[in-house]
């Protein structure tokens, strides 16, 4: 299921095809993002820490279907991971990074 982060909190929005997956996570702070039965669409990934500051954003454009990212620069704690898609959410995961 997808989830969105609104003014009032999390919201429950249409469940997608598509299966994502993030690991390891928790993690030291290097993640792996694995889009599988995708779409060949380009999305944005965006990383926000948990007062929803944007802290990481990258395009991802076909036909890349996996691929990591580094956020160990970044305090211990619990961040949000957003797929968006045409500026809608498609996916969401929250993250850890514990050092």
């Amino acid at each position: 299921k997808v989830v969105e982060l609104g003014t009032t909190g999390v919201e429950e929005i249409l469940e997608r095809e598509a299966r994502f997956s993030i690991y390891p996570n928790p993690s030291l702070g290097i993640f792996s993002l694995s889009l599988e039965d995708v779409a060949l669409d380009e999305m944005t990934l965006i990383v926000t820490d948990a007062l929803g500051r944007d802290i990481f954003e990258k395009n991802i454009s076909p036909p890349l279907r996996t691929f990591s990212f580094d956020l160990s620069k970044f305090n211990n704690g619990i961040y949000f991971c957003f797929l968006k898609k045409d500026n809608e959410v498609v996916w969401f995961e929250k993250l850890v990074i514990a050092k």
